[in-house]
């Protein structure tokens, strides 16, 4: 699948904006650049293997995920389920934490094919605002830009295809009751 295929399945709205990013961002030709352009990009190469070095010093291996605005549920998504099957124990504990949700999420306004769909980035999605919304107190403090926490997470945290911020990895950790130091 391509991003032209991607952008066309975005809803209206989503694929205009994304296409204005990505007109913005992609330039056919820049202008000319002098010896520390040259110099920028080779401490950004540096500042790049040293945080490969850094990755590699503190994990055996990663696993690369496609950068899609999905990554970070994939990633999470996998890491769980590698969890479940070196323990046994984590499916009850997982099974636990998941039961309830449907009908927390339901009480909260999600339309209901959106907590029952077995795809599994929608499961991990609608999990982190649901707890954020359980918990508005706590998280609205947060919102950078003043929105209420309905409307931030309307616009940031559900909508599919945007990068994950804080708020929702802190909305998914505490929703799973666990860690992402997998």
């Amino acid at each position: 699948m391509t991003a032209g295929d991607i952008v066309e399945k975005l809803p209206a709205k989503q694929a205009k904006s994304a296409e204005k990013s990505n007109s913005a961002s992609e330039r056919l030709a820049d202008h000319l650049s002098d010896e520390n352009y040259i110099e920028q990009q080779d401490q950004q190469l540096r500042d790049i293997e040293q945080e490969a070095s850094d990755l590699s010093d503190t994990y055996a291996w990663i696993r690369p995920m496609r950068r899609d605005g999905n990554c970070f549920y994939r990633a999470a998504l996998a890491a769980q389920v590698e969890r479940i099957v070196r323990d046994p124990d984590e499916l009850r504990r997982f099974d636990a934490v998941c039961k309830g949700w449907k009908d927390r999420l339901l009480r909260l306004g999600f339309q209901e094919m959106t907590t029952t769909d077995s795809a599994m980035c929608v499961i991990f999605q609608t999990r982190r605002p649901g707890y954020l919304k359980e918990h508005a107190d706590e998280y609205a403090p947060f919102i950078d830009n003043g929105l209420p926490l309905e409307q931030y997470c309307a616009q940031e945290i559900e909508t599919m295809w945007r990068d994950v911020d804080h708020l929702a990895i802190q909305g998914l950790v505490s929703g799973l009751g666990e860690g992402l130091n997998w």
